[in-house]
């Protein structure tokens, strides 16, 4: 099967031109031609009719907004859960601000519809991200730390435990591993989990007519675009425009640890030590961006902390954040390091195989068929 995908793809694609760049503008006058752009080119990929693989998984969920005429296509790993959040803002009767506050998990099954629900004159988003960079974030997420979906490649691939220091907490997996997974599932037809699904299956990228095409990498720039053009209340705007900026970090971050905590207490048996815990949640906003790499682990400071609440882990986060400040362009510098390092051990045939799994995103969306480590 692998084999005659590879064909399919080597005759069919030649008709498909790429009439975009991935984005690059930092001016906000060239953000609704390079988002018409975007959507040129899907549509003209989409024209092609190349015969992709097919991936199996859930129907399209929308998160729909009846205030503004807003659904948009819930996709994890791509910056959905924001919008599910802009969402629930738009529609909340309460304050708008504390949404971005609250643990994300807790965003799931508010505002939301099936595909068939969406209605017709609705704008319709379609949040697309790099398939490399979106499945090392699923992995990071899911595998590296605790979940059902790590258990079961442990289970799986017979790994055991991760260890350090006489402790145990997760999943003793690796990215290739991983990568080997799901493409294994997907070439015997099995249904795929939400979170490894390419973004063009999970929202019917040609069957559904988009109106916009946000990148999760212009995430902040394209939301903001899209709600100048929508009728909101001043306190309303005012506490998305925040969630949008820089200053929304702390609302950031309380949201990320909020969630690793609750999946902590689902999953505590698979990671008694919560000390290791943490410097796992540590590693992993350093892997986002968050936490400049400069700074270490302050073991000490979580084996003495009395309460783990996500409060209090915020405001250790938050300060080792100010410590070493770090750019955009830098935060950029640091995750697509850590992307690059984890593909650098992959073979080559898992490489491939990836790209037959994804190839309809890469070309649909537009995005760098080139391995990060070969960039």
């Amino acid at each position: 099967m692998y084999i005659i995908q590879q064909k399919w793809f080597k005759t069919g694609l030649a008709s498909i031109e790429y009439n975009v760049k991935p984005a690059t503008s930092k001016h906000q006058n060239n953000t609704a031609e390079e988002l018409s752009g975007r959507l040129r080119n899907m549509m003209h990929a989409c024209s092609a009719k190349v015969p992709f693989l097919r991936v199996y998984g859930r129907e399209p969920v929308f998160f729909r907004s009846n205030t503004t005429n807003i659904s948009c296509c819930k996709v994890p790993k791509t910056g959905s859960s924001f919008w599910g959040a802009v969402i629930m803002a738009i529609e909340s009767t309460n304050t708008s601000r504390n949404v971005f506050n609250i643990n994300r998990n807790t965003i799931h099954g508010h505002n939301e519809v099936t595909i068939h629900k969406v209605v017709k004159s609705d704008t319709k988003i379609l949040i697309g991200r790099d398939p490399y960079t979106r499945l090392f974030s699923a992995f990071i997420d899911k595998y590296f730390l605790l979940g059902n979906l790590g258990r079961s490649l442990r289970d799986a691939v017979g790994a055991g435990p991760y260890r350090k220091d006489g402790n145990i907490c997760g999943y003793n997996v690796t990215f290739s591993q991983f990568l080997e997974d799901i493409t294994h599932q997907v070439f015997k037809g099995f249904q795929i989990n939400e979170h490894l699904i390419p973004v063009s299956d999970l929202c019917d990228v040609c069957g559904m007519k988009y109106d916009m095409l946000i990148r999760q990498e212009t995430l902040n720039r394209d939301t903001q675009h899209l709600l100048r053009k929508v009728d909101l209340t001043a306190f309303k705007r005012t506490a998305i425009q925040v969630a949008v900026s820089p200053r929304g970090i702390k609302q950031t971050i309380h949201s990320l640890i909020a969630s690793y905590l609750t999946d902590y207490a689902t999953y505590r048996k698979d990671c008694p030590s919560r000390v290791l815990h943490m410097e796992k949640v540590w590693a992993t906003l350093q892997i986002q961006g968050y936490v400049n790499t400069g700074v270490s682990y302050p073991k000490q400071l979580f084996e003495n902390i009395r309460e783990y609440k996500a409060d209090n882990i915020t405001s250790i986060v938050l300060h080792a954040i100010e410590s070493r400040p770090m750019t955009n362009e830098e935060k950029i510098k640091q995750r697509a390091t850590f992307v690059r390092r984890a593909y650098e051990v992959v073979e080559d045939e898992t490489i491939r195989k990836v790209q037959t799994v994804f190839m309809k995103d890469f070309i649909l969306l537009n995005y760098d068929l080139t391995p990060p480590h070969k960039r």
